[in-house]
């Protein structure tokens, strides 16, 4: 699952729900990320045509601009990382992990899991 944080409209209540959905889902993979302005997408355009980015800037994360987002780039990057650590660190998906390494007899997200720990 990808996940997006930083839309215009975002507040932390939103970030909330999305990371409640997130967990809600079977999912064996969630990746949590910053909204990205690239040159040429609907969503750049509009960001200049309402003046939130310059129109020479090619790409930046929602956070780093005028008023792009509610919130700091800074405050989006460990809200990302908070809601990794969220997913991933959860009993029950360590314990489904454990599972699937046994049964597989590959251990190898396990020496990865610990080196994160």
């Amino acid at each position: 699952g990808n996940f997006i944080f930083g839309a215009p409209i975002e507040t932390k209540q939103h970030l909330r729900k999305t990371m409640k959905f997130s967990l809600s889902l079977p999912l064996d993979m969630a990746f949590y990320r910053q909204l990205s302005y690239q040159r040429g997408s609907t969503l750049w355009t509009e960001a200049v045509k309402n003046d939130m980015i310059e129109e020479e800037t090619s790409f930046c994360y929602a956070g780093s601009g005028k008023t792009i987002t509610n919130f700091t780039d800074e405050e989006l990057s460990e809200y990302c990382r908070w809601a990794f650590k969220r997913f991933f660190y959860r009993p029950t998906y360590l314990l489904k992990e454990v599972s699937r390494c046994v049964s597989r007899k590959d251990f190898t997200i396990l020496k990865s899991l610990r080196s994160v720990i």
